[in-house]
C-alpha cells in the first residue's frame, strides 16, 4: 500500500498546473492515489466522483480535458467479467511553458485515450458516458 508521504511529489506537480476547478480536484485526487515511481492509479469513476463531490459527468469531462491537455494519460482495462477502472498515468515530463516539470524519466504508456467532449444542455452526451465509464 502507498504511504501520503509517496503521493506529494504529484500533489505538488498537479498544483503547478493551470486548469479548471473541475480538472484540479480531478487531477489532485488522481496525484493523491499516484504510486510514487510510476505515477500510475486506478481508482474507479465513482470513488473519482465521491472523493472529489463532483457529479459522474463532471468527472467524465474533467478526466477527457485533462487527457486532451497531454497531463494524463488512461488505458482502459477489462477482467473476465467486463469492464474494469482504467489506469491512469499523471504525464509529469509534460512541458509547461518551453520547459519539463520534471526531469525523471516516464513509462510509456502503450494505449492512450482522447475524445472530443462537447456537451449540450440539452441533450446529454452518451457516448461520452459509454467511452469512460
Amino acid at each position: 500500500m502507498w504511504g501520503v508521504a509517496m503521493a506529494v511529489a504529484a500533489i505538488f506537480w498537479a498544483f503547478k498546473h493551470t486548469v479548471s476547478t473541475n480538472e484540479r480536484v480531478v487531477l489532485l485526487e488522481l496525484a493523491n492515489f499516484a504510486h510514487d515511481v510510476t505515477w500510475q492509479c486506478y481508482p474507479s469513476m465513482e470513488t473519482i466522483a465521491i472523493n472529489t463531490s463532483l457529479c459522474r459527468r463532471s468527472v467524465l469531462r474533467a478526466v477527457a480535458s485533462l487527457a486532451e491537455r497531454g497531463l494524463i494519460s488512461y488505458e482502459k482495462r477489462f477482467t473476465m467479467h467486463g469492464q474494469s477502472s482504467h489506469i491512469y498515468t499523471l504525464n509529469r515530463t509534460i512541458k509547461k511553458q518551453g520547459t519539463a516539470c520534471d526531469s525523471q524519466s516516464q513509462p510509456a504508456v502503450t494505449h492512450s485515450h482522447t475524445y472530443d467532449v462537447t456537451h449540450s444542455h440539452t441533450e446529454p452526451n452518451k457516448q461520452l458516458d459509454t467511452i469512460l465509464w
